[in-house]
């Protein structure tokens, strides 16, 4: 959810700012934050689901891989708490990015909203009370949980897997827009970049498509946020994890487990975007 926004709205100031001047004359607009501007308040939207439901699928996530009942619901217990902390990011998050612009709502929303989550802990709000999970003694680990370097002479690539032969649907685009925002970030390793890679790209298909000037802000929006979304399954994260914790070699099972996530996030953030076209 911070990293369509970066640091100070970079991935959409920079990225986005091959679309700046195509923006504002379809809109008629002469000042070029109010692109900016909107483009981040939709972004909000179709983050906002995710960031209730993405914490309370981790835990159980955690919970159903590593723990030793396999549970889901071990996880979900702690339900009441991940919505607090959703609240606690969101409400300053959302706040900025309306009030202001793109440049505070990760940097400034994380702070306060962690600042708030560490106090209401604090107090004991929304903790749960049927016991404390933790992980099995390492001795029970399976090997695919952890690992060490092993440094390799191989230098032949074997393919395991096909390439899938890409399509446009016009009526299906609200729901593969994000999904190409996160084709960009899992290739390049940067929202960012995939925002400079496929800004023009989206902004031409909606026009394609005869949508309303509102209309190609929202797929532009929804590229924003699909270049945050594919960070979850970027090569360059994993791997950089991988070799931070010695667990060179288990990049597959990582990005396998971690593809889950990842296609729920867009399925939700489609659905937004084809709610918020309905009323463009």
């Amino acid at each position: 959810m911070p990293t369509t926004f970066g640091a100070v709205g970079t991935p959409v100031l920079a990225g986005f700012k091959s679309l700046e001047s195509i923006a504002m004359a379809a809109a008629g607009y002469s000042d070029p934050t109010r692109v900016y501007k909107i483009i981040g308040e939709y972004v909000t939207l179709m983050h906002l689901p995710m960031g209730f439901i993405l914490p309370i699928f981790l835990l159980g996530f955690m919970t159903r891989i590593f723990g030793a009942n396999k549970s889901w619901m071990e996880g979900f217990r702690a339900w009441r708490y991940c919505l607090m902390a959703s609240v606690c990011f969101l409400v300053p998050y959302m706040l900025l990015a309306w009030l202001g612009g793109p440049e505070l709502p990760s940097m400034v929303g994380g702070l306060v909203g962690l600042g708030a989550l560490v106090w209401l802990t604090k107090k004991g709000f929304c903790l749960p009370k049927d016991g404390v999970w933790n992980f099995p003694p390492s001795s029970e680990w399976r090997p695919d949980w952890s690992g060490l370097i092993k440094a390799s002479s191989a230098t032949e690539y074997t393919e395991h897997m096909s390439q899938a032969r890409a399509w446009l649907t016009g009526n299906a685009w609200p729901m593969l827009a994000s999904f190409v925002g996160g084709l960009g970030a899992f290739i390049t390793g940067s929202n960012t970049v995939s925002d400079m890679l496929f800004g023009n790209f989206q902004w031409n298909v909606a026009t394609a498509l005869n949508y309303s000037v509102p209309g190609h802000y929202i797929i532009v929006a929804a590229q924003g946020v699909g270049g945050a979304m594919g960070n979850m399954i970027c090569i360059h994260n994993i791997v950089a994890v991988c070799a931070v914790l010695g667990m060179i070699g288990h990049e597959g099972p990582i990005l396998r487990r971690t593809v889950v996530p990842f296609t729920i996030y867009g399925v939700v953030v489609g659905i937004v975007c084809f709610i918020l076209l309905a009323g463009a």
